[in-house]
């Protein structure tokens, strides 16, 4: 019975342990999370009125009426047609 008191306290130091490194693990993951770098998060995509290929929109070339293009061959193909 001397045993029982003893038990129990380690138990509760194992369960406080445990949640103390489990929060912490939790929050470098949430850490790393907000850390991302923009790149990552992926860029919109548009497609070329000409061939139809998908391109991010920060590498395509605009083109009349709103409309876009993957290459300056393509533009002025599309703009004389």
């Amino acid at each position: 019975m001397r045993l029982l008191p003893w038990l129990v306290l380690l138990v509760l130091v194992i369960y406080v342990v445990r949640k103390k490194i489990r929060n912490a693990v939790d929050a470098q993951a949430r850490g790393a999370r907000q850390e991302r770098p923009a790149e990552l998060d992926g860029e919109t995509m548009v497609r070329c009125e000409e061939c139809g290929i998908h391109i991010p929109v920060s590498e395509a070339l605009p083109g009349p009426g709103g409309r876009v293009f993957c290459s300056e061959e393509h533009r002025t193909r599309n703009a004389s047609s």
